[in-house]
């Protein structure tokens, strides 16, 4: 198991990138050589690969002074089993249909998702997405969706400029928006489809600039913390 940063030391860290003191040049090289669990940090610069990573306890992260420092084009999958802390990166994903693949636990962080072709970030069965300062952003599809009992719970987020739904739902367990989400720029801020669970809730999040700021389908939500700013539709019920 990944040791908390509190009790980590050099050691424990295994450093990818083009660097002379780096371990490894390529982040799927890292995990491979590591097999279920391990700390990795990257080296700023480009990196041009999918990421597969499996069951065991993980942490990617790039550098904690600059958001923007490691990007990374490609497309990361999580795998069932695998809990992940992934931060400090932009990832673009541009050519693929999706940027994140969440089929495990993860915690993304500090980052930014962008220019996936149907889903920024996608929420599976037996996934769950927990977000803390992310911008998940110009999507040819949608930003975060979550499907056949996903669980999301957005908090502090920035979803933006999609061209499809910010944050869709289609029978998640659990949907949540939190903490000052910004939903902004979308087809749709918030999209539910089949979804009526009495734990779902948004306690803190600005929708604005949508064509359509909430949209129930067949759908309840708690919706208590919503603010809406110049949506062309503020909320749609269909049942």
């Amino acid at each position: 198991m990944a040791l908390p940063a509190s009790a980590r030391t050099a050691q424990d860290i295994t450093t990818v990138g083009s660097c002379d003191d780096c371990e490894y040049s390529t982040i799927q090289g890292a995990i491979n050589a590591l097999g279920d669990a391990g700390y990795i940090q990257l080296e700023n610069q480009n990196f041009t690969e999918d990421i597969t990573i499996p069951a065991g306890d993980w942490t990617i992260s790039g550098d904690v002074f600059d958001y923007d420092a490691v990007k990374i084009k490609g497309r990361v999958t999580i795998q069932k089993n695998a809990v992940v802390e992934f931060q400090y990166f932009n990832l673009n994903s541009t050519g693929k249909r999706y940027g994140m693949v969440i089929k495990g636990e993860a915690t993304v962080k500090y980052g930014t998702v962008r220019k996936a072709g149907f889903a920024n970030i996608y929420v599976p069965k037996s996934g769950a997405l927990t977000t803390w300062e992310l911008t998940v952003k110009d999507g040819n599809g949608h930003g975060i969706l979550g499907t056949d009992r996903g669980w999301l719970d957005i908090e502090k987020a920035t979803v933006k400029n999609n061209a499809k739904a910010g944050v869709r739902s289609n029978s998640a367990r659990k949907v949540r928006l939190g903490n000052d989400c910004i939903v902004a720029g979308n087809k749709t801020g918030l999209y539910l489809k089949n979804h009526d669970n009495a734990n779902s809730e948004v306690t803190s999040a600005i929708f604005k600039n949508n064509h359509v700021g909430v949209y129930l389908n067949n759908s309840s939500i708690y919706l208590g913390g919503a603010t809406y700013r110049n949506n062309d539709i503020k909320k749609k019920v269909i049942n």
